[in-house]
Order: structure tokens, then C-alpha cells, then sequence
């Protein structure tokens, strides 16, 4: 979890949610993931780069460090996928929203609003 302390408190304003996945997997996993011009209010571009994306992930039961966690978010398009997080454990992922900044959250508060949780292909071994 130390390594993960210092994206504590970023701003949403420099990092929204996939902002945040995208610096943490360069930065912790050595891995660049796809870059986007997507803004975090464009729900259904978000959806649609998601599922285009996903081609590179397998989906697991189990969470571990560093899988990625996909939420439907927006209660004005509930069946679609908005929001990412990064595990850090098995309990606990790390994301950002507008109203909270970047802060650790136990999963479970999101469990309802999961799509699935992810790990990314080049990972999947480790």
C-alpha cells in the first residue's frame, strides 16, 4: 500500500478516474495503457473506449493488486461503465472523484455499481 500513498489527495482537476489509472499503471506497473482525450463527463465515449479497451484485460472473480475495477457511475446512464479504480489488494482500490479527490475505498461500498474487475493481459502472469 506505500506505494500508493503518494497519489493521496490529488486533485480530480489534474487526475480524473482514468487519468489516475493511467498514471499509477506507468508509474507502479511499468505499463503504458491507452491514452484518451475523453473528458469524465462524456459517459457514453467513456463506455465506448471501455469496451474497445477491454480486448486487452481478462476478467477475474478475484481482485489482486493492481486490477482494474470498472463502475457504472452515472446515475443518469446506470447501465454503462464511467468510472475506474485501481485494486491494491484484494479489499481496497485507489480512485478519484470529483467530490473526494484521489482516496483508498474498500470495494465493497461499490459493489452494486461494479461491472467487473479487470487485469491487463501483459499482467495476467504475475
Amino acid at each position: 500500500m506505500n506505494k500508493y500513498i503518494k497519489y493521496i489527495g490529488l486533485s480530480f482537476n489534474d487526475y480524473d478516474c482514468y487519468n489516475l489509472v493511467k498514471l499509477i499503471y506507468k508509474e507502479v506497473h511499468k505499463k503504458d495503457i491507452l491514452n484518451t482525450n475523453v473528458k469524465h463527463y462524456e459517459s457514453q465515449k467513456i463506455n465506448n473506449q471501455y469496451e474497445d479497451e477491454s480486448l486487452n484485460w481478462l476478467k477475474v472473480d478475484e481482485a489482486k493488486e493492481g486490477d482494474i475495477v470498472a463502475i457504472r457511475l452515472d446515475s443518469n446512464i446506470p447501465k454503462i461503465v464511467t468510472h475506474f479504480g485501481v485494486m491494491i489488494n484484494n479489499h481496497q482500490m485507489i480512485h478519484t472523484t470529483k467530490a473526494t479527490n484521489c482516496i483508498i475505498e474498500n470495494i465493497a461500498k461499490y459493489h452494486k455499481l461494479t461491472s467487473g474487475i479487470y487485469r491487463h493481459k501483459d499482467l495476467a502472469t504475475n
